[in-house]
């Protein structure tokens, strides 16, 4: 990823020949979240292909009734919050995002650990939500502990919202 200074956008490398503001992203819905794991330093941007691809979806087979539990616990949360754009940038703008050995990003490793680490506390039986917002606020402090990290510094864009975005659930 980069971002654009002429004109204000963060854009994504699709592959080695393209880049696209993420604006390309935003739909129609009335709801929506995005998580961006890229880089936001500046680069010199001479043209800008648009790009439409179909993001592909990957499900997970297991006990069919657990996962409509699940599904009915996060589209119940979904219809609580509020209308409008989340976005979820790894670190803000003239900032590089962190890559692991692996190549994966750091953020977007962190996300799923915290994702992990909330659903082991979570008491079997009870129904629990962990929020966008809950998430990004537990990777932002361990982000903050680790040196390394100290110059990536994660933003989360959700306006003024009461509910925040579900993003796991233990039914």
């Amino acid at each position: 990823g980069a971002h654009d200074p002429n004109t204000g956008k963060t854009l994504l490398c699709c592959n080695d020949e393209e880049l696209v503001p993420i604006d390309i992203l935003y739909g129609m819905a009335m709801k929506q979240l995005i998580i961006i794991d890229a880089c936001r330093t500046p680069v010199q941007v001479e043209l800008i292909k648009a790009a439409s691809r179909g993001f592909g979806l990957l499900a997970e087979t297991g006990d069919p009734f657990y996962a409509m539990s699940c599904r009915n616990l996060f589209d119940r949360y979904l219809s609580m919050s509020e209308y409008g754009l989340t976005i979820v940038h790894s670190c803000g703008i003239g900032q590089e995002a962190g890559a692991s050995d692996n190549g994966g990003g750091i953020f977007t490793q962190m996300l799923i650990s915290a994702s992990r680490a909330w659903l082991s506390a979570v008491e079997h039986g009870s129904q629990s939500v962990l929020t966008i917002r809950k998430a990004f606020g537990s990777v932002k402090q361990g982000m903050g502990l680790e040196p390394r990290l100290r110059r990536q510094v994660p933003e989360l864009e959700e306006g003024r919202r009461i509910y925040s975005f579900p993003l796991a659930v233990a039914p």
